[in-house]
């Protein structure tokens, strides 16, 4: 190989590792950093739209867990926007994901606002189309809600469930089920109205063994609404219970789910 094509080889090889790494480290060479006036948190942005939208998204998550007595993780905890929405080199499938959060490192990356992918106007927000700057805004800060919904989920089931052989591990439908809530209890009251009104009134669940990965991953969107909706068909004693109950670890369908695909 000649002098200039292992010089150009090696340029390459260097800027793939930095289009890898950079997300992963939540920072990038434009990025602005700060905190939204909390000491744990770290926002990595280049867009102001971006930084003021997460600032809405944490308070409002905020929001509903000091409403519910539960406590808001004070772990550092950071968001990067991003134009790619890539983790590591092994996980090209999400590059189209509107945000992915890692609890274990207490990271969350996100599309900013002004990216192609958000705006597409192919794409819908719970079967609606992003037909303002004011509804693709409220999608925008509920991506941010939704994301930072499962750190603080995260966050109270590790404070609360019960340790005894091993580590036990929160199930991806009661993450979900949480971080749906919490999203879709924080929209704008007139665009969760018309949201409600896309879909059966009939799309609840039925029962809380319905809360597992599987329900989730057929449709994420119709489980959110039979999450939101499931929820707030309870008083305010059982949703203060099915909280209880699942960051003590004492609900977790996905484990059921799990024994019965391997009998």
């Amino acid at each position: 190989m000649s002098t200039i094509k292992r010089i150009n080889a090696l340029f390459f090889f260097i800027t793939a590792l930095l289009y890898v790494a950079v997300p992963a480290q939540g920072e990038s060479p434009q990025a602005r950093i700060d905190s939204c006036d909390r000491e744990n948190i770290s926002i990595y942005y280049e867009a102001e739209d971006d930084y003021l939208n997460a600032c809405e998204g944490i308070a409002r998550a905020e929001k509903f867990f000091l409403q519910h007595n539960y406590p808001v993780s004070d772990d550092q905890i950071s968001l990067c926007f991003s134009p790619p929405v890539i983790f590591d080199e092994d996980s090209d499938f999400l590059k189209d994901a509107y945000g992915y959060c890692k609890p274990d490192s207490k990271s969350i990356f996100l599309r900013s606002i002004s990216s192609p992918f958000i705006r597409d106007s192919e794409k819908s927000f719970f079967k609606l189309r992003l037909e303002s700057e004011f509804m693709l805004k409220e999608h925008h800060i509920s991506i941010i809600t939704h994301e930072i919904a499962h750190i603080f989920a995260q966050y109270n089931f590790d404070l609360l469930a019960e340790f005894e052989s091993e580590i036990p591990k929160m199930g991806t439908g009661v993450q979900e089920y949480i971080a749906y809530v919490v999203q879709l209890s924080s929209i704008e009251k007139s665009i969760l109205k018309l949201i409600l009104q896309q879909y059966n009134p009939h799309d609840i669940f039925s029962h809380e063994h319905q809360i597992n990965e599987l329900v989730f991953a057929l449709d994420p969107e119709k489980f959110g609404i039979m999450a939101y909706r499931h929820f707030y068909s309870l008083f305010p004693k059982q949703q203060r219970n099915i909280l209880k109950r699942i960051f003590s670890n004492e609900l977790n369908p996905d484990r059921l789910l799990e024994i019965f695909l391997q009998e």
